[in-house]
């Protein structure tokens, strides 16, 4: 099923666009990475720990509460992902779950930040 269905999203565009395409995706891939891995990685938690956890005791005490709601996060996401995955694999509503969870996400961002 996967080849075919490959074979025909591909059939019609030739082998100049869809190389393009594909550098395109894996240019994305790669900055999306690295934007990722510099800001979750080094720019967050020395923020957390000395401006937002600022009121804690001690950088200690606010990089030990920003590993755990790391760790809790990361957590969900590995339980609820293959779940939401298959629904929405089975309903084929992909688009329909990415503007729910899109739109969700936007409303509980602004209301955290209001």
């Amino acid at each position: 099923m996967s080849t075919n269905a490959f074979s025909m999203a591909y059939a019609d565009i030739d082998e100049h666009e869809y190389k393009r395409r594909i550098r395109a995706w894996t240019m994305y891939d790669w900055a999306n990475s690295a934007f990722a891995t510099t800001i979750l990685a080094v720019v967050l938690p020395i923020y957390y720990s000395q401006v937002a956890g600022a009121t804690l005791p001690s950088e200690a005490v606010a990089t030990s509460y920003w590993s755990l709601g790391l760790a809790i996060s990361l957590f969900v996401v590995a339980i609820l992902s293959p779940i939401l995955g298959t629904i929405s694999d089975v309903m084929r509503g992909k688009k329909l779950f990415l503007s729910i969870f899109a739109g969700w996400a936007s409303s509980v961002q602004g209301c955290w930040c209001w």
